[in-house]
């Protein structure tokens, strides 16, 4: 049975709930065995999270963290993956549904401009770690959903934030901030 990839990448800190993920991994792992939980970046939580990856066997046979890794390695890994985590996205959601991978995110700040619950991916409640389990195996389980939530993300991720409307955006913004500053 081939593992799927269910992917994280951002920095490993706190505020992205990367204890929820680790939890959901584990609910994930205790229900089937045909996935890997990649967790890709750095930061001040990355030893900890090793130790409680190591720590415990479940979770020690489904996840994988890889540390930081070059621009062109994370797109490979957004883009083979089945499901794109991303509890609290800023640019790491926006590369995610850029990548057509369907994505999971709780229902905070502008996340739901981007995560259309049942469209583009799943849009959850703060910390519902039954919902990211859900979400998931409802993804996992039917392959061409998922790639077509992927494909929806990745279209309303051009639309509003190609790199050719961010500049133009961001210019006309500090046209403004200037021209009122006059």
């Amino acid at each position: 049975q081939k593992s799927q990839i269910l992917s994280f990448v951002g920095r490993l800190s706190n505020e992205n709930y990367l204890d929820d993920l680790l939890c959901a991994a584990k609910c994930l792992g205790e229900r089937r065995s045909d996935f890997v939980f990649m967790i890709v970046g750095g930061g001040k939580e990355e030893n900890r999270l090793r130790q409680k990856v190591e720590g415990d066997p479940l979770l020690k046979s489904h996840v994988r963290l890889v540390g930081f890794q070059p621009r062109d390695v994370v797109a490979d890994i957004r883009k083979a993956s089945a499901v794109s985590l991303c509890p609290m996205g800023g640019f790491s959601l926006i590369e995610a549904c850029a990548a057509a991978s369907p994505t999971i995110a709780y229902d905070i700040e502008w996340h739901h401009e981007l995560v259309r619950d049942g469209q583009t991916g799943y849009l959850l409640l703060e910390s519902d770690i039954d919902g990211i389990v859900g979400a998931a195996m409802r993804i996992l389980d039917n392959p061409a959903m998922g790639k077509q939530m992927g494909q929806a993300g990745r279209e309303l991720a051009l639309a509003h934030h190609a790199w050719d409307r961010v500049r133009d955006k961001k210019r006309n913004t500090y046209n403004d901030i200037i021209s009122q500053s006059r």
